[in-house]
Parts: structure tokens; sequence; C-alpha cells
């Protein structure tokens, strides 16, 4: 009589999940992982122009359950991608991309910034297939690069007197939105990341947009920084954008 395969009840699904870089040991026994993964978010834009509310970053590329091989009892380091710096509206600097987050020699990309003005390209999602985002529009979501990876959302861009919403990622959060309706142009939103919603828009001032309006909210986990809200005169207290949120990295095996 064949022997009946078993299932030993002593295994289960375990994971572990970094917001910072670091190491993971593979447990004895493990061979191969499922890996949840998204890149850092890119920095919004800050306020540079007149009546010109500014651009949000882009989402993280992303995996979702991709299966990679492993050798047990091997340190593994992990880079988690930081997320993007916000533009400085007084020095003139530009937000940054987000990193990339990296673990057995696979990746996915940050985001990139949001620019001023409607500089291009501006706030596209990370990855080859990132989203895009067309001068003055809301932002678009990326689409699959494999069964298991995804280019992320972009932000909104460039909205003149209106803030332009972030982009959406697949159904899950929604694009986070500049404040609409306000003639003095208030910020374009983040994108949002599967994990989190992107940052808000910068408010404007009292629906004047003279410069000294709410700074934007960051991202959190991969998700774009906010852009900041228009400038409508040369204002002294110009603002700045938000940072992009952090990447991150989940991961899950069985083991006793």
């Amino acid at each position: 009589m064949a022997a009946l395969a078993t299932w030993c009840s002593c295994m289960s699904l375990r994971s572990a999940t970094l917001t910072a870089s670091g190491t993971w040991r593979c447990p004895t026994g493990v061979s191969f992982v499922w890996v949840n993964r998204v890149g850092g978010g890119g920095g919004g834009g800050y306020q540079g122009g007149f009546l010109s509310s500014q651009d949000g970053g882009g989402a993280g590329e992303f995996s979702l359950g991709e299966q990679l091989p492993v050798t047990p009892n091997t340190i593994y380091s992990i880079t988690v991608g930081g997320g993007g710096t916000h533009g400085i509206a007084l020095s003139a600097t530009g937000a940054t991309d987000g990193a990339a987050t990296t673990f057995a020699g696979f990746s996915s990309l940050g985001g990139r910034a949001g620019t001023q003005a409607g500089g291009t390209p501006s706030g596209f999602g990370g990855g080859p297939n990132g989203g895009g985002n067309p001068v003055r529009t809301t932002g678009g979501a990326g689409t699959a690069e494999s069964p298991v990876s995804f280019g992320g959302a972009s932000g909104g861009a460039n909205g003149g007197s209106v803030g332009q919403s972030g982009g959406q990622q697949i159904g899950e959060y929604p694009g986070s939105p500049g404040f609409q309706g306000s003639s003095a142009g208030d910020g374009c939103g983040g994108a949002s990341s599967i994990w989190a919603a992107g940052g808000l828009g910068g408010l404007a001032y009292n629906g004047v947009g003279d410069g000294s309006g709410t700074p934007a909210p960051a991202g959190t986990l991969g998700s774009g920084g906010g852009g900041a809200p228009a400038d409508a005169g040369g204002a002294p207290n110009k603002t700045d954008g938000s940072d992009g949120g952090t990447g991150l990295i989940s991961i899950f095996y069985i083991a006793p």
C-alpha cells in the first residue's frame, strides 16, 4: 500500500516586515519565500510659480507575492528605499526621487519627484510601467510588469488654479487629492501606494495664495509626497512640498 502524504502541524506561515534597512536570517529548512515590496515614494515639488500649484510625487514600484529562492541559514541584507525629499522653496532646491527597495538581488524602484510649474517628467510612478501624468491632470495608475510586479501610480500634475489628485493604484487606496476649487492654486496630491494614501497637496492661505499656506503632508509606505500650493505674487513665505513615503518589505515563509 502506498504511503500517504501528511502535513506536519508544527509548520506554520511566518512573516517579517521591515520599514527600514536591515537584515533577515533565513531559517533552517526554508528554501523559498514570498515577498511584498515597494520602493520609496517621490518627494513633492516646492512652490515656484505664480498661481501654479506644484506637482505631487509618484508612488514606488511594487511586487505582491513574488516567490524568490533563498538559502537556509543565510543572513540577507535588505535595503528599504527611502522616500524622496521635498522641494525647498527658499533655496530653490528641487524634490528628489524615492529610492529602490532591494532583497536577494531583486528590486522595486522608487517613484519620481514632483517638479515645479509642470516640469517634465514629474511625479511619475516607479518602474518601467509607472503611471504618467500629462500637465494639469489627475495622476494615473501604474500597470502590470509581470503577474506579481506593478509600476507605481503617478502624482497629480501642475493644476494651475486647482490642485489635481494623485493617482490611485489598482483599486486599493484612493489617490490623495489636491484641495479642489481654490482659485489660488492648492497643491497637487501625491500618488497612493496600495499600502497608504499619498500626501495631500498644500492648502493655499485664505484663498489668496500668498505663499504662507499649509505645507503639504508627507506620504507614507511608498506613496508620494504632496505638492506645495501656489504663489500669488512673490510673497516671502514660500511653501515647501512634502517628503515621499519610505518603502516597505514583507517576507513570508513556512517554518516550524
